[in-house]
């Protein structure tokens, strides 16, 4: 694994390498699968433009799911489906997913109490019997999910910490260009920290860009016959300390808000708002509307919230999969389900998806890459580093030391460490700032950590904070409660 600065220098200097497989993506699902492909002995390639779980895998409610959205619309079979998901999931110590107590409020005025009831005994039936078997009191039904143990994008990390040696992940990477070649596929990547170029030979390509898959599929010149549609979907860190989520209808549109406890923090995530929107990289920006539209609905349905509540806004993009010339009038009404598309010879895109179906997508993968490739003798067993820990102020948790970060983690940012390796951009109001910056002193000595000897990259990493704050949070935390 390339995962130190000097590391990913020298595999970038060789020029050109050869892999069994590149995965293309570094979310959730694309980290998944290269866990396992590693797991199973192959030598694999990831390859993402950004950071590991930096675009639409660090904006989830970091739920798994059951098929409790398909209920409603009588897809049994995707119920059936990914109940059997999460419950795997739960079983295994190893995956970082325990169980949720939920809290589903019902609202007798939208629906039947009994109905609503019924309808969970039915999902719980479904489910084959698992988990807490639903029951009524004080105006709830109590039910039971599953969630991460870790925030979304480092349970991300985690996947490819897990990773045995001789995989690389090549984060960072740009891909100028895929072309075909003998026995295979060469992409020409270029590294967004150095200006270097890799040419980069793979038996099997595995897209696993989520919404930016279509982008990456045209680039290569391939056609499924389906599109992506992607919806923004923004929520806020909101502080206190619930025991179970909260489901509860949305007073207007057909859908449910949660309130869902953050994992080890004293917080909850309040949402998410659904938006059809075109363009990925814009649906990553929530919109001012969206913010204050879930502050109201906060004060309306759960109880007063204050501008020092909030702590954050997370913002990501769900890519949801169509048959090309499908209309589309509102996302709540498309499945969260992945299309896996492996018609092209040596090629398989994962359209779609959610984290319940990441190891699902992984399996598959796995069974295409030993029919095409054979069999591979598994790697030796290894031990992840224990990481050195500080203090963050305001934070009770041990943080990863961002220095360790630097050589371990591929952490070459000041927003990866606050974002992604790290909850403090998420759980200390300012994005790690503080209310009134009283942090800023703390954050400099974390990008020079980050940065190393390098002052003016760290001054210039710093600087970008700044800027980039979250002006659409304190405009709309700034109305009265």
């Amino acid at each position: 694994m390339t995962h130190s600065p000097s590391e990913r220098a020298a595999w970038f200097r060789a020029g050109s390498q050869r892999c069994d497989v590149a995965v293309i993506g570094a979310g959730a699902i694309g980290a998944t699968v290269y866990r396992r492909l590693g797991e199973a002995g192959y030598r694999v390639v990831m390859v993402d433009r950004g950071d590991v779980g930096g675009g639409a895998s660090q904006g989830s409610a970091n739920l798994i799911w059951g098929g409790l959205l398909y209920l409603s619309r009588g897809r049994l079979d995707e119920v059936v489906r990914w109940c059997a998901e999460r419950d795997g999931l739960t079983a295994n110590r190893a995956s970082g997913v325990t169980r949720l107590p939920c809290l589903y409020r019902i609202a007798p005025s939208r629906r039947s109490p009994l109905l609503v009831h019924a309808a969970l005994l039915g999902y719980w039936m479904l489910g084959r019997c698992r988990g807490m078997l639903p029951w009524r009191s004080q105006g709830h039904i109590h039910f039971a999910e599953a969630r991460l143990d870790l925030p979304d994008a480092r349970w991300s990390w985690r996947q490819v910490a897990m990773t045995p040696p001789g995989c690389v992940a090549a984060t960072w990477s740009a891909i100028e260009s895929i072309s075909r070649c003998p026995g295979g596929w060469t992409m020409v990547l270029n590294d967004r920290r150095s200006g270097g170029s890799m040419r980069l030979e793979a038996a099997l390509v595995v897209n696993a860009g989520g919404a930016w898959a279509g982008k990456i599929d045209a680039q290569a010149g391939i056609d499924h016959g389906w599109d992506i549609v992607p919806s923004r979907g923004v929520s806020l860190v909101v502080a206190g300390v619930r025991p179970t989520a909260l489901m509860i209808e949305h007073p207007r549109e057909r859908d449910v808000l949660s309130l869902v406890p953050f994992p080890g923090a004293d917080a909850c995530i309040w949402g998410s708002t659904e938006t059809l929107v075109t363009d990925p990289d814009a649906a990553l920006a929530p919109s001012q509307a969206e913010v204050s539209e879930l502050v109201r609905l906060h004060r309306q349905l759960v109880g007063p919230l204050s501008r020092a509540q909030v702590l954050a806004v997370r913002c990501g993009v769900r890519a949801l999969a169509v048959r090309r010339g499908a209309a589309v009038k509102r996302s709540q009404d498309l499945t969260r389900s992945f299309r896996i598309l492996d018609r092209e010879p040596g090629w398989i895109t994962i359209l779609g998806g959610k984290l319940t179906g990441a190891e699902a997508a992984a399996r598959h993968v796995l069974g295409q890459a030993r029919r095409g490739l054979g069999g591979r003798p598994p790697p030796a067993s290894f031990s992840l580093p224990v990481a050195p820990t500080i203090h963050f102020p305001g934070l009770d948790q041990p943080l990863p030391d961002p220095g360790w970060c630097r050589e371990h983690e591929q952490c070459w940012t000041l927003d990866s460490w606050l974002r992604r390796r790290t909850p403090v951009a998420q759980l200390v109001a300012g994005g790690g700032l503080g209310l009134q910056d009283q942090h800023h002193e703390q954050v400099q000595h974390i990008a020079a950590a980050i940065h190393g000897s390098d002052g003016a990259e760290a001054l210039a990493d710093y600087r970008a904070r700044l800027a980039d704050l979250d002006l659409t949070l304190r405009k709309a935390c700034a109305e009265p409660c």
